[in-house]
């Protein structure tokens, strides 16, 4: 009797030692999911600005320095807002 009290009562400590370390695993798993699912969505919202603001700014009669800096103007707003975006990834 006290032996088999004695293999459940380690049965008992080993499953709970084993679960409890195991939850740290899939809880730094899903952060990482959590992670990268986020850092994927601000690309597709920086790819997403930068074809939107692309097609608002491209101009028949625009200039070559007009070109220029609503290119630079649209990188930089875009690459700004995914910043702020991954910012919030943390």
């Amino acid at each position: 009797m006290k032996k088999t009290i004695v293999i459940l009562s380690m049965t008992l400590a080993s499953l709970l030692f084993l679960s409890s370390t195991g939850r740290g695993d899939l809880s730094e798993l899903g952060d990482r999911i959590k992670r990268a699912a986020c850092e994927r969505a601000c690309q597709r919202t920086y790819e997403s600005c930068m074809k939107s603001s692309g097609d608002a700014v491209n101009r028949e009669d625009q200039s070559q320095v007009e070109s220029d800096i609503s290119e630079v103007t649209r990188g930089e707003s875009c690459q700004y807002a995914k910043e702020k975006c991954l910012e919030n990834c943390e």
